[in-house]
């Protein structure tokens, strides 16, 4: 590749990358300034600093730290310890996204810059899979702020675009290896080894399934088995999230339907969850299975397959648009600039109320 073409591919992804900081961390920090100079207190919902979800200062990071936050920075500074009286600590939190945390300070400025780091790159494997269009999409995404914020979901974004990027190269050995370290950093990684293994029998290459599977297994079992030999279960992470989060596995649309059924029942809070997560998190997932219909099976099967088994706590389809914008292969699927407009409109919304601690997620 010659530097001309290097500096040409580099602008094409680095001008979406800087206006979507713009449209979703400007309009954040410039409520901030403007709170800031009226002696405004920062936002701080009842019990968020109670029940340790977050910080309630207005520190320069602040709005990019809540809920998951303190857990990674946990995990980063101190590891896998006990915590909330339970031995399983915050294993539920997958390690990858810690561990990057800890080798550049376990400081919140280190995640941010991780997860900031992590959406450029995820920006640049949409633009060399599916050119202006594809990164442009992706840096206008409903996610808003929570691509810039201390959550895992920009790591992920990343691996898992440059998984499906080595997968239609044909370099097998080097998607196996992106697709385990997207297992090592969240649980629903293990979705992209499976969307990964259809790709691969969809191209009818299938003597070349090996190349994938060995480099994604040895990467994706080292949690299980650290938690295997530190707490006695590789599944001790899903036994957490479960008593954690009331989260279970149902059949496929189930819990969703459940929410539509006692939507009129709800608290305005979990009215507003549904209303934010439910129509745009199944849009979304559609266009990840028009983006790339095989890759982004098994994913979207398990995101609308989650529900919540613990009665009265959230409804099933809390942090579904989390799911659905985490689903690289979205997009590629095709947006008209009007379309693309509205994706940025709710990018902006949404960072809003993440900037508010409101819990939608």
């Amino acid at each position: 590749m010659s530097l001309r073409r290097a500096l040409v591919d580099s602008f094409n992804y680095l001008l979406p990358f800087a206006v979507s900081c713009v449209l979703f961390l400007g309009p954040v920090y410039i409520a901030r300034f403007y709170m800031i100079s009226r002696g405004l207190p920062p936002p701080c919902p009842p019990g968020f600093v109670e029940t340790g979800q977050g910080w309630c200062d207005w520190g320069r990071l602040n709005p990019l730290l809540f809920y998951d936050a303190v857990h990674y920075l946990a995990i980063a500074k101190e590891g896998y310890v006990p915590w909330a009286g339970e031995v399983w600590g915050r294993t539920c939190w997958y390690p990858l996204y810690p561990l990057l945390i800890r080798l550049l300070g376990s400081t919140p400025a280190s995640a941010v810059a991780v997860s900031a780091l992590s959406f450029l790159g995820a920006i640049a494997a949409a633009y060399y899979l599916g050119g202006k269009r594809a990164a442009w999409a992706l840096a206008l995404n409903p996610l808003g702020l929570l691509c810039f914020s201390a959550y895992s979901e920009s790591l992920f974004l990343c691996l898992t675009g440059w998984t499906l990027f080595f997968l239609l190269k044909g370099r097998y050995g080097r998607a196996g290896f992106m697709a385990g370290l997207c297992a090592l950093c969240r649980p629903v990684g293990w979705a992209v080894v499976a969307g990964g293994i259809l790709e691969i029998l969809r191209q009818k290459k299938i003597r070349e399934a090996a190349s994938f599977l060995l480099p994604a297994g040895l990467l994706g079992v080292l949690y299980p088995l650290f938690l295997w030999a530190r707490f006695g279960s590789p599944s001790m992470a899903f036994q957490a999230t479960s008593t954690l989060f009331g989260r279970c596995l149902t059949w496929p649309f189930l819990g969703l339907l459940q929410d539509g059924f006692r939507f009129l029942y709800m608290s305005p809070s979990d009215k507003l969850m549904v209303l934010v997560n439910l129509p745009f998190g199944l849009y979304f997932l559609s266009k990840a299975l028009k983006g790339r219909f095989w890759f982004s099976l098994p994913y979207a099967l398990l995101a609308i397959s989650q529900g919540i088994c613990r009665p009265g706590y959230v409804p099933s389809c809390h942090g579904l648009l989390r799911y659905a914008g985490g689903c690289f292969p979205w997009c590629l699927g095709i947006f008209t600039p009007v379309q693309m407009a509205l994706n940025a409109l709710l990018g902006m919304l949404v960072s809003w109320m993440l900037f508010q601690k409101w819990f939608i997620f």
